[in-house]
């Protein structure tokens, strides 16, 4: 739901004809690490496209858009930039919505950037009746979609304009980019430092099943957290521990698992697709422990256990913060124990020298 006002008419800042007829709009659109799960660029462009009956983002841009969304708090937060082909800052436009999903401000921010790019799109009756009810507010921060009492047309230019700047939560406009070393442009502004988006911690629990590990095809569980810094790159703490597995043969052997683990993750950019690949590099440890049933029945013994272990997976978004996640695993175990009976020169079990698993389970994004 759209919290306060919710769309100004006479203040839009872009001319219909220029942006419909004459020229096309140049999109981005930005979610923070807590937002992954909220409307990507692709489904936005796609949506517009469908208000519009027809294709506004192609050919050469004479309207530029940028948009970001967060959370902040308790509710969900969306801005909307308009800027010239200088990068200068004309007006925003903010929505808020407190539901337990960012996706109650997908209407929203549709509504908002079919509007911005042709203010004579058709709307629906609901529409109609908001836009009709809405009150300017000078106050974009607490508004729904609010859009300045006056703003500039921006320039229509033949050439491409710069790369875009990245979004701040309060972006400044700027007459003139800022200077570095030997008087050359530094393209980053403050908006650009405070859109850095802040670690995210992703908690993991899995079901898995190992191979190689203990005396048969052992099942077990982990559990886990990440912490992302930025978009793609992470550290993650897990425990695991398989159920014991016995030996058959001359001797009856229960054999256990448990190891804790740290790894260095990476990700791939999740703001085009519901489906995201991950990879993980790091170490394990813990112990082995055994239980002898048959000959003699002796109590648990535990011996260290270190692997090198390497894992690769998808995760697909479920819900908001829910995926689904599936990988393989491979470890390297050092050392790499053997188990027998005094006097049998035949072993009982002993590890395999790469060991596998596979894993199922679900992951919950925080801030």
């Amino acid at each position: 739901m759209l919290v306060g006002s919710s769309v100004v008419l006479p203040a839009l800042a872009a001319d219909p004809g220029d942006a419909g007829e004459h020229g096309a709009t140049q999109l981005r659109w930005v979610r923070d690490a807590a937002a992954e799960g909220c409307i990507s660029e692709m489904e936005l462009r796609h949506a517009v496209q469908r208000r519009l009956s027809r294709d506004p983002f192609a050919g050469t841009p004479n309207q530029w858009l940028e948009g970001v969304v967060s959370r902040e708090q308790e509710s969900w937060s969306a801005r909307i930039f308009e800027r010239d082909a200088s990068g200068r800052t004309l007006g925003t436009r903010s929505l808020r919505d407190a539901g337990a999903s960012c996706r109650g401000l997908d209407a929203g921010i549709v509504l908002a950037v079919t509007l911005l790019i042709d203010p004579d799109a058709v709307l629906t009756e609901t529409e109609v009746g908001t836009v009709s009810g809405a009150t300017a507010t000078s106050d974009p921060a607490s508004a729904g979609v609010a859009f300045p009492a006056e703003a500039p047309t921006p320039p229509v230019v033949a050439a491409e304009p710069p790369v875009a700047q990245l979004l701040g939560p309060t972006p400044a406009a700027t007459d003139a980019p800022r200077r570095g070393s030997g008087g050359k442009a530094n393209g980053s502004t403050p908006g650009a430092q405070a859109a850095r988006p802040s670690p995210g911690v992703e908690a993991m629990a899995s079901g898995l099943l190992t191979s190689g590990w203990l005396p048969n095809p052992a099942p077990g569980a982990e559990v886990g957290a990440i912490t992302w810094f930025g978009r793609r790159f992470g550290l993650e703490l897990s425990a695991l521990h398989l159920l014991e597995q016995r030996t058959s043969g001359a001797a009856d052997i229960g054999l256990t698992l448990t190891a804790f683990s740290v790894a260095g993750c990476a990700r791939t950019d999740r703001s085009e697709a519901r489906w995201t690949g991950t990879g993980c590099l790091g170490a394990s440890v813990g112990g082995i422990t055994a239980v002898v049933y048959d000959p003699r029945p002796t109590g648990p013994g535990e011996r260290f256990w270190g692997a090198i272990r390497a894992e690769a997976g998808v995760e697909l978004s479920l819900l908001g913060p829910l995926r689904a996640h599936a990988s393989g695993l491979l470890a390297v175990p050092s050392p790499r124990w053997g188990f027998k009976v005094q006097g049998d020169e035949n072993p009982a079990f002993r590890q395999s020298f790469v060991l596998s698993a596979g894993e199922l389970g679900i992951v919950l994004s925080f801030r």
